[in-house]
C-alpha cells in the first residue's frame, strides 16, 4: 500500500471510480483479502473518495477476511482532520463503531494499541465502547 500518493493520482483515481459507478460496477467488491474501496479510502485518508463511495452506496460495515470494517482502518491514517470527519460520516451512513473483527478487536482497541490518543478520544466521543 502506497501512502504517498500524489494529488494527481488521487484525482485520477476519483475519475476512474466515477466511471466505474457510471457503468454499474459494485462499489463493495473487495480484493482477495476482502478489502473494499471504502477500506482503502479510510486507510489513505482520502475524504473525497470516502464521500464519493458513500454517495454510491458503499457498505460502511463491509468486512475484510479478518472481520475488519472501514473503522478498523482509521488508525493508520495520518491526516489530523480526517478521522474526525470520517467517523461522523461513517456513522451517519450506518456504520457500527463497535464492530469486532474475528479476534474480538474493535476500532477503539486498534487505536489504543497503536497509541493514538487523539483517535481514541474521537472514537469514545462518538459512542465507541
Amino acid at each position: 500500500m502506497n501512502h504517498s500518493r500524489s494529488k494527481i493520482s488521487e484525482g485520477a483515481l476519483s475519475v476512474i471510480t466515477q466511471l466505474y459507478f457510471k457503468h454499474g460496477v459494485d462499489v463493495n467488491l473487495g480484493d482477495e483479502k476482502g478489502i473494499s474501496p471504502l477500506h482503502m479510502a479510510c486507510t489513505d485518508g482520502n475524504m473525497k473518495m470516502v464521500k464519493l463511495l458513500l454517495k454510491n452506496d458503499a457498505d460502511t460495515n463491509k468486512r475484510d477476511i479478518y472481520g475488519n470494517s472501514p473503522f478498523h482502518f482509521l488508525p493508520s491514517t495520518n491526516d489530523q482532520n480526517f478521522p474526525k470527519h470520517t467517523i461522523k460520516l461513517l456513522i451517519a451512513n450506518g456504520a457500527d463503531i463497535n464492530l469486532q473483527n474475528q479476534n474480538g478487536l474493535t476500532p477503539l482497541t486498534f487505536a489504543t494499541l497503536g497509541g493514538n490518543a487523539r483517535l481514541v478520544k474521537l472514537l469514545i466521543g462518538n459512542g465507541a465502547d
